[in-house]
């Protein structure tokens, strides 16, 4: 509006409007706006000319008449916060020329060469479309394909929507939504703003609309009076997954392990806090445990996921093949637990569980095996501090000793190396060291009270007596 001044204090377009409004005509010559606002008809002459030139008006320059477009009052309006209006714009580079197509048959308009667009400044929502190519439809519709950003949201798909009137975008088909959060243990920058980092979960298969503001604040001028804008809402479910080669070597197939959101809505999204994220739904753990019905949060590790304790009677585990009391933990390494696994009369407790679909493992700070004595017979063991490696698909449980040997036998026997737990008995390798003797063996047999070995190798150390 500033650029359209110079022959008076006040904006030409305030002054022109305000002519039509007082002599309440629909026409009129540069002579008549002259009288009525005091200024030379010459100097009015040049500007009618740049006013129409850019849209506001019709002139006939010969015989000086002036016809008003719905653009003057509407930018007046727009000026004044009288009346919405909205910032869609669109530049286009291409190097062959052909900056966009028209479609004859149903008047679309096929823009080639736009890098990226605004669809509302205020609320900080802006296009990338793929391929640099979208379609303009009537009343300002756009079809497009590619990355949406939505404030702290970051969307990538195909066969976006958007409707001008509703001033929203249905999202049909959308692979991923990204998440970003501030970063306040970082300095705020010179506007006053945490930088952001992005939260390490992806949101996938959404379906929904993100609604951009309200359809008469295009705007974003009264923004005050709209603060839940902009927001998204799904209207089916959505996914998380781990499968990832950076979580767990990528053991957690996302087909089997992954985390089934229910339809939610998050609201204001150019400025939300991370207690806003809060997603309801179940984990479905490949057959770890049942389903696991617990919201997922943000993580300390700034990934999504949840804390969620057994109880004291536990959670069946592998289909039952084993039970697990735990406060269990759900981030980006993974599904983990500190707590307590029980398993064909063994007990192995743990700070740090990693439960895999076809394995657990973790380093114990117990592990007991009770004594047995109908078949098959197992011994009795301890040991405190080891490597444990459940297989639950395979029936066995294996457990290597670190620094510590195992003890055996109400320790009248201990072992260095690894003994295996299965539905037919205890196994293990490694040197047994009693009575002052050490028998090695890859082959070792345990019952209640007896140690077989098909080949193993014995040891007795000497005692030497000396006296006069």
């Amino acid at each position: 509006m500033s650029s359209l001044s110079g022959i008076s204090s006040t904006n030409p377009l305030h002054d022109l409007y305000a002519s039509f409004k007082k002599l309440k005509v629909s026409q009129m010559t540069t002579q008549e706006l002259s009288y009525d606002t005091r200024f030379a008809e010459e100097e009015w002459h040049i500007v009618i000319i740049d006013l129409a030139n850019k849209g506001f008006l019709n002139y006939d320059i010969d015989k000086r008449i002036i016809t008003p477009l719905p653009k003057l009052e509407n930018y007046i309006l727009n000026y004044d916060g009288k009346k919405d209006y909205d910032i869609l714009q669109f530049n286009s580079e291409k190097n062959d020329g052909i900056n966009a197509k028209w479609n004859l048959l149903n008047n679309d308009f096929e823009l080639k060469g736009v890098s990226k667009f605004y669809i509302s400044d205020s609320q900080k929502v802006m296009v990338y479309p793929r391929g640099q190519e979208l379609t303009l439809k009537k009343n300002r519709d756009l079809v497009f394909d590619g990355m949406l950003k939505a404030g702290n949201l970051e969307f990538k798909g195909s066969n976006y929507y958007f409707d001008y009137d509703k001033f929203q975008v249905d999202m049909k088909k959308i692979d991923s939504c990204q998440i970003y959060i501030n970063d306040e243990s970082q300095p705020k920058n010179q506007f006053g703003e945490y930088p952001k980092i992005r939260v390490k979960t992806t949101i996938k298969d959404i379906t929904g609309a993100l609604y951009i503001d309200a359809p008469t604040n295009k705007s974003g001028a009264n923004s005050k009076k709209y603060p839940q804008y902009p927001y998204v809402t799904t209207t089916k479910n959505s996914f998380v997954d781990w499968e990832s080669a950076n979580i767990q070597q990528g053991r957690y197939p996302k087909d089997k392990f992954y985390y089934k959101l229910d339809p939610f809505t998050l609201d204001s999204l150019d400025n939300f806090k991370t207690s806003n994220l809060n997603f309801k739904g179940i984990l479905v753990s490949a057959g770890i445990f049942e389903d696991i019905n617990e919201p997922l949060i943000m993580m300390d590790d700034k990934s999504l996921g949840f804390k969620r304790s057994t109880g004291p009677s536990g959670y069946p585990s592998y289909r039952g093949f084993s039970n697990v009391t735990a406060d269990l933990t759900l981030n980006h390494s993974g599904l983990q637990g500190k707590g307590k696994l029980t398993y064909l009369g063994s007990k192995t407790e743990s700070d740090a569980f990693v439960f895999l679909p076809d394995e657990t493992k973790g380093k114990t700070t117990s592990y007991t095996l009770s004594e047995k004595a109908q078949k098959p017979e197992v011994p009795k063991t301890k040991v405190n501090v080891a490597q444990l490696n459940y297989f639950p698909k395979q029936e066995r449980l294996v457990v290597t000793t670190i620094d510590e040997p195992m003890e055996f036998f109400e320790k009248e026997a201990t072992l260095k190396g690894a003994t295996t737990l299965k539905p037919e008995g205890l196994s293990g390798k490694g040197a047994m060291d009693f009575y002052g003797a050490t028998l090695k063996s890859d082959h070792f047999n345990y019952e209640r009270r007896k140690i077989k070995a098909d080949t193993s190798a014995l040891a007795i150390a000497a005692r030497i007596v000396t006296g006069k």
